[in-house]
């Protein structure tokens, strides 16, 4: 009896270690992934990376973090220096210049039903898929 809840234990870890984040080297990140991140902070360079069973997590030398779906989406985007002006549909762009000329989008979440970008003022919007602004509060 002993030896099976042994064995039932070890078989237990194994499995949650199967599914737990786990540190890679950067240059095994799919290609995509790789070449996105070069392509949007060509300056930085990939200081950590990490999977897990349905994501990659990026951190680079320049502070920003990118969450990729297994893909090569990404998920969310994070950089105080600002996102990547690509990555960010035109409607929410020119609605977020419109009224918050001058401030910077330090972060983007890509989520089900629409964006959620958080400016360098702490105010965060909230837009659907189509690029509408839903709502926005301040961030305290």
């Amino acid at each position: 009896m002993k030896k099976g809840l042994t064995v039932l234990f070890a078989m237990m870890i194994l499995s949650v270690s199967a599914f737990a984040d786990q540190r890679i080297d950067p240059t095994t990140l799919p290609a995509n992934i790789q070449e996105a991140v070069k392509g949007w902070y060509p300056n930085a360079t990939i200081m950590f990376a990490e999977a897990d069973w349905d994501s990659y997590e990026v951190d680079l030398s320049n502070g920003a973090e990118i969450d990729f779906r297994q893909n090569g989406e990404w998920k969310s985007i994070k950089c105080y220096s600002g996102v990547p002006a690509s990555e960010v549909p035109s409607a929410i762009a020119a609605a977020v210049a419109k009224q918050y000329p001058n401030v910077v989008m330090v972060e983007i979440e890509k989520e089900y039903q629409g964006y959620e970008i958080k400016l360098q003022n702490r105010m965060e919007l909230y837009f659907n898929l189509q690029g509408q602004l839903l709502y926005q509060k301040y961030d305290d």
